[in-house]
């Protein structure tokens, strides 16, 4: 384990609010179907985003709490009218600064910039290395090349890139080229299947998600290819997850969230400090859910090998405790990859 999962774990037990993640902003240049976001304009985006001198107010608390890593994003982050404002005022709190982004708005300047303010790590979303299957995915002809060259840009400037890739039906069959690509040029990618739910809990992004035989063969490839696919160790009276212990969010309007896919606010900033929220009966509900509280078994079988997300199951089932078919199909599939087809063969 290393000394940041460490941290991490550590910041956990203490209810330390090592990350948070800044929604800065909905507003985005691409239209991925598959977004979590309900809208892409602020000004409908359930309330008045939050202003300059309130983010600062925000950054302060979280800086007071205890927060290390703070994780720009939106939409798209850079589109925020102020983010280089914000971004050096986080910058003079010591806060080790990373941004998520599409890459789209990182041209020389912009890389430059990243640079000079000490970020530590940008994350771009890259979904493939065809162009037809990116572009398609975001709705934004020459997205691709744009992306590809922001990786290039930040390279050439000392900051470490990694790639975010949310499988789809549209772009799994193919994802490894695009890990390919990425390592020879010394960036991480981070695989994920789970197309989540959007903010509002429309269901629209799942009707996306790949089908169990195209997962199938995404889970052999990458057991193939030396990624480890295992069950973590559980003990039955542990949290379900990190939400609202050693992570946090802000949405653009200053909800205070547990996590982005938990939804359920813990109260806005504009009315209440920090530590009011964090330290309240709502988020001490919220944090406490246990392995012991769900409603399938986390120890054993497929249930084993489920990454359970409260705030997926709140949107998709209407209960945080109770199994999303989606992945347990999911576990089963990764749980019959790691043990053998044929031990399914015989269950059937």
């Amino acid at each position: 384990m290393s000394i940041l999962d460490r941290m991490r774990n550590r910041s956990a037990e203490l209810l330390v609010p090592f990350q948070a993640t800044i929604e800065l902003t909905t507003e985005c240049n691409a239209r991925c179907g598959h977004c979590y976001l309900a809208s892409h304009d602020d000004r409908v985006a359930g309330g008045i985003p939050l202003s300059v001198d309130e983010w600062k107010r925000v950054f302060d608390e979280l800086a007071a709490a205890g927060t290390l890593v703070l994780i720009f994003m939106g939409g798209e982050a850079l589109l925020h009218p102020r983010f280089w404002q914000l971004a050096e005022y986080a910058a003079t709190k010591n806060f080790a600064l990373s941004l998520i982004s599409n890459g789209l708005a990182i041209d020389e300047t912009a890389a430059e910039r990243l640079a000079g303010l000490g970020f530590y790590q940008v994350s771009l979303s890259l979904y493939s290395m065809e162009a037809e299957i990116h572009d398609r995915m975001t709705r934004r002809k020459g997205s691709l090349q744009r992306a590809m060259a922001a990786v290039e840009r930040l390279r050439a400037r000392g900051i470490p890139v990694s790639v975010n890739c949310l499988l789809t039906s549209a772009n799994i069959e193919r994802c490894f080229e695009l890990e390919d690509w990425a390592g020879a040029r010394g960036a991480s990618v981070q695989f994920d299947p789970m197309v989540t739910p959007r903010s509002d809990s429309a269901l629209d992004p799942t009707l996306l998600r790949a089908t169990p035989e195209q997962l199938r063969g995404y889970y052999r490839e990458a057991r193939r290819r030396g990624r480890a696919i295992a069950p973590a160790p559980v003990a039955m009276g542990d949290p379900v997850c990190n939400a609202g212990r050693g992570k946090c969010a802000v949405s653009v309007t200053g909800e205070l969230l547990a996590c982005l896919d938990v939804r359920e606010s813990l109260g806005n900033l504009r009315e209440a400090s920090f530590e009011e929220l964090w330290n309240s009966p709502r988020a001490e509900r919220l944090r406490g859910l246990r392995n012991e509280d769900l409603r399938f078994d986390p120890s054993g079988g497929d249930g084993a090998f489920c990454d359970h997300c409260p705030g997926m199951a709140a949107s998709e089932v209407g209960d945080p405790r109770a199994a999303v078919p989606f992945l347990m199909e999911l576990a089963r599939i990764r749980r019959e990859v790691a043990i053998g087809d044929c031990i399914f063969a015989q269950e059937r």
